[in-house]
């Protein structure tokens, strides 16, 4: 018999990782940066909201080992993050824009 409760709990998951990341764009070390780059994104009627590895390095070093090792389990949580974020600055925005979205910049790990 199937698990009736796996999706259920896919979710729970992706809302826990979701929380995370809100909490990471609400952060004191980096809010203000992020809204600014979050109305800016807006401003030019973008989609992409560009995360700077370091700064969520510098938040949670280890949810930063988690999406630079497992993208995609943990992009998409950022993804609806960022969507709540900007659903949350501006509620029409998403409705007539592509669905926002993060993406981090690129980083070269010195060995």
């Amino acid at each position: 018999m199937a698990d009736v409760d796996a999706p259920q709990q896919d979710n729970e998951i992706l809302n826990a990782k979701m929380r995370r990341f809100q909490e990471f764009l609400d952060s004191d070390q980096a809010g203000a940066i992020h809204e600014e780059k979050l109305r800016s994104m807006m401003s030019r009627g973008d989609s992409r909201l560009l995360v700077d590895v370091g700064d969520l390095r510098a938040y949670d070093s280890k949810l930063c080992g988690q999406v630079l090792n497992s993208p995609a389990e943990y992009l998409p949580a950022f993804d609806k993050a960022v969507a709540e974020a900007v659903a949350h600055l501006n509620p029409e925005y998403g409705k007539v824009r592509i669905f926002p979205h993060a993406f981090c910049n690129a980083v070269r790990v010195r060995r």
